[in-house]
C-alpha cells in the first residue's frame, strides 16, 4: 500500500508538470522570448501593440523576429491574410530574419473582413487602425532590435495583401480619410488606439503577395462614399511614390483573377511597380519573396 501511494503521488507530480501547473510555469502576461533552434534569429513573442477604443474591439499582439547579427537591419511588417495569425507564418517570419531583417508579424482582426461594412464601416476602420498601428510599432521600435526605421517594407499575403496596399498607398493619410467620412456621415468612429502614441505609419515599399486589390462591385454601388475610402485602387497616388511589388501564384484558385488592372494603375500613375510570378498556388514563395525583397533594399 505504502508504495501504491508513492506511485500515485509520482503520477500527480508528472501530470501537473507536464501540463504546466508546476513550480514557475504560472501564465504571465510579460512577452515570452525565444531562440528557435537551428536559427540565428531571437524571437520575442505577445507585445501588445494597439488598444480598444471601442467595445468588442480586440487588443492585439505582434511577435518580432531579431536577427543574431551586427549591423542596422532593414525591417519588415508582414501581414497574414484573412482566416490568418502570426503564428500561422512563423516559416515566412523566420527565412526573412534569417536572410537579415527585423521582422514584426502582428495578429490583427481579420475575421472582420466579411462584415466589415456594417455599422458605417467599422470593421473596415478598426482594420486600416490597427495595422497602421503596427507599422508605427515597428517604425518606433525597430532600433531596439537592430533595425532602421527608414527602410521598412510592408508585406502581405492574401487578403492582408489587399488591405495592405490600401495602407502602404494612403501613407500617413489614413486618419484624414476615415474622419473626413465620419464627420460626413455620422461614423464610424475611431474603434482603435496605438500603443505608440507618435510616429509614421507610413512604409518605404510594399510586396502584395496573392491579393486581389479590389473589392466588390456590390460595395462600390451601395455605399460608393465608403467605397472610396477602403478600396485600395482609390487611394493611388495618395501616399508616397514607394516602390510596390505584386507577386501572384500562376496556378492560384483562390485568387484566380490576375492582379493585372492593379499594376497598371500604378504604372500609369508612376509608381515604380511590377507584377510577377510565381510557380505556386495561393502560398508565400519564401525564396521569390526573399530575392524581390532583396532587390528593393538594393541588396
Amino acid at each position: 500500500m505504502r508504495y501504491s501511494n508513492l506511485l500515485i503521488l509520482f503520477i500527480i507530480i508528472a501530470f501537473l508538470t507536464l501540463n504546466g501547473c508546476g513550480s514557475g510555469s504560472y501564465p504571465t502576461s510579460t512577452p515570452v522570448i525565444s531562440t528557435p533552434t537551428m536559427t540565428n534569429v531571437e524571437v520575442f513573442h505577445d507585445l501588445v501593440y494597439v488598444e480598444p477604443v471601442q467595445p468588442n474591439v480586440i487588443a492585439q499582439q505582434i511577435d518580432v523576429y531579431k536577427p543574431l547579427r551586427s549591423g542596422t537591419l532593414p525591417v519588415v511588417v508582414f501581414i497574414h491574410g484573412s482566416g490568418g495569425t502570426k503564428e500561422g507564418y512563423i516559416k515566412e517570419s523566420l527565412a526573412l530574419a534569417e536572410h537579415g531583417a527585423v521582422v514584426f508579424t502582428p495578429n490583427w482582426p481579420s475575421h472582420l473582413v466579411d462584415i466589415a461594412a456594417k455599422e458605417n464601416g467599422a470593421g473596415f476602420r478598426e482594420m486600416f487602425e490597427v495595422l497602421a498601428c503596427a507599422i508605427q510599432f515597428a517604425r518606433n521600435n525597430a532600433t531596439k532590435y537592430g533595425g532602421d526605421s527608414s527602410r521598412l517594407t510592408l508585406i502581405g499575403h492574401s487578403y492582408g495583401a489587399t488591405i495592405g496596399s490600401w495602407i502602404a498607398l494612403a501613407g500617413d493619410n489614413l486618419d484624414d480619410f476615415w474622419e473626413e467620412l465620419a464627420t460626413e456621415r455620422g461614423g464610424p468612429p475611431s474603434q482603435a488606439e496605438c500603443i505608440e502614441k507618435e510616429g509614421s505609419s507610413a512604409v518605404d515599399a510594399f510586396i502584395g503577395i496573392a491579393g486581389t486589390y479590389k473589392l466588390s462591385s456590390t460595395l462600390q454601388e451601395s455605399d460608393p462614399e465608403l467605397w472610396n475610402v477602403v478600396s485600395p485602387v482609390a487611394q493611388v497616388g495618395h501616399g508616397l511614390m514607394l516602390p510596390v511589388r505584386l507577386l501572384h501564384g500562376e496556378r492560384d484558385t483562390i485568387n484566380p483573377a490576375l492582379p493585372t488592372q492593379m499594376n497598371n494603375i500604378l504604372m500609369n500613375s508612376d509608381y515604380d511597380t511590377s507584377l510577377i510570378f510565381y510557380d505556386g498556388v495561393h502560398n508565400v514563395p519564401i525564396d521569390v519573396t526573399i530575392e524581390v525583397f532583396s532587390e528593393l533594399m538594393g541588396e
